[in-house]
């Protein structure tokens, strides 16, 4: 049984494409090289990774350039496309990262991005966990961040760039418990599209006990991967071990 239930078209085609043309791939270039500071300080090397919540696959092709086996999974199909059509040689599924488990055991898995704020309950992160943990080799590593709850505030509707004859409107709304996303998209004045994404606030102390309900231990949680360089970003990063 899945959790499909738990979005609906989230990410669809126009908002992919939107996700594209104003490059919001960055983070998870930055993240890809802060997770390469992260392993070499640990002295880890990974043979096979699996990352939750891949996108268009950018940090899949990092962390497949770093010489590791690398999987993606998303459950937006407009993503896998985009990531398939990228990275060719990268084995990429619309899944669903409550349920879905590789066929053979991961020495890491990253979740990066706020995907895990799309589950909308903390039972949801729960199994997920426990799932995760199910998976991973014996002694590897999960890596993964959470929106900080204290950071960004709710914003004025403002255009971005056009795209083409397209003129792309995004909102952002806040409260305690929840940010959403509104991406619309008008020609002359018409709507083309629109889509809204919800994400999730959790608490990491929550998400630290949950880590350990499902066995993981080393957990540690911070405004950056590596206290020593700048943040990069208004999330917490998590890693925890088998």
């Amino acid at each position: 049984m899945t959790h499909l239930w738990y979005t609906t078209l989230m990410y669809g085609k126009d908002f992919c494409k939107v996700y594209n043309e104003f490059g919001w791939n960055y983070y998870p270039e930055v993240f890809g090289e802060e997770l390469k500071i992260w392993l070499d300080k640990k002295g880890l090397t990974p043979g096979r990774a699996l990352d939750i919540g891949c996108g268009t696959g950018v940090l899949c092709r990092i962390l497949k350039d770093m010489g590791i086996s690398t999987t993606g999974i998303d459950l937006s199909e407009e993503m896998i496309k985009i990531a398939r059509e990228a990275n060719p040689a990268i084995t990429f599924s619309v899944a669903d990262m409550v349920t879905y488990a590789p066929d053979s055991p991961v020495d890491l898995v990253t979740c990066t991005g706020d995907a895990l704020n799309h589950l909308p309950d903390i039972s949801l992160v729960e199994k997920m966990f426990k799932n995760v943990y199910g998976y991973i080799s014996p002694g590897g590593v999960f890596v993964f961040d959470i929106l900080d709850g204290h950071e960004g505030k709710s914003e004025e509707p403002f255009e971005l760039s056009p795209i083409g004859e397209t003129r792309v409107v995004l909102q952002i709304t806040k409260d305690e418990k929840e940010i959403t996303l509104h991406v619309s998209g008008y020609k002359n004045d018409r709507l083309e599209f629109e889509e809204k994404v919800v994400e999730r606030y959790y608490h990491p102390d929550h998400i630290i006990s949950a880590l350990k309900d499902a066995g993981f231990k080393n957990i540690t949680c911070g405004d950056r991967l590596n206290p020593e360089r700048e943040g990069h970003g208004t999330s917490l990063f998590l890693t925890a071990e088998k």
